[in-house]
């Protein structure tokens, strides 16, 4: 089997490793800096041994796939990510129109950038995209701001 392909598997599984371990039983992306030394020194000590020197990239491919899975993911626990707010009842969300809105027969789907959130008579400053489907009249246009509720 060619070289880069056990590459590529080892990226693949390295992403399902941290989707279905590393990341629910908690583990620290600096713990997965340090284990990369080890595939490290293998290369280093070993620099002639082919299978020793796939081996190593190969785990390298894994540990560095987890490692990217881990940052890529949000930080919910972060009060300004709108997704904190998931689940939490009634809002009011103010933001503006971040795309061409998607007219439907009775509807329209609009994608609102958030800028804040009023959660039980609380405003919140709040980052991030959510969609709205709206009435489709009145009209709104990309650029619109809006305040919704729901």
């Amino acid at each position: 089997m060619p070289p880069l392909v056990l590459v590529a598997i080892a990226w693949v599984a390295g992403l399902v490793a941290a989707h279905h371990w590393f990341v629910p039983l908690g583990v620290e992306p600096l713990s997965l800096v340090l284990l990369s030394l080890i595939p490290i020194a293998a290369i280093l000590l070993w620099p002639r041994d082919r299978q020793m020197r796939l081996a190593a990239i190969c785990t390298l491919a894994l540990l560095a796939a987890a490692l990217r899975y881990q940052s890529a993911l949000p930080d919910l626990d972060d009060p300004g990510l709108l997704a904190h707010y998931n689940d939490q009842g009634w809002v009011e969300l103010e933001g503006v129109v971040d795309g061409y809105p998607d007219v439907r027969d009775t509807w329209t789907n609009l994608k609102v950038e958030a800028e804040s959130i009023e959660l039980d008579g609380e405003r919140y400053p709040v980052h991030g995209t959510v969609l709205v489907r709206a009435p489709r009249f009145p009209e709104q246009h990309y650029g619109d701001r809006l305040r919704v509720a729901g």
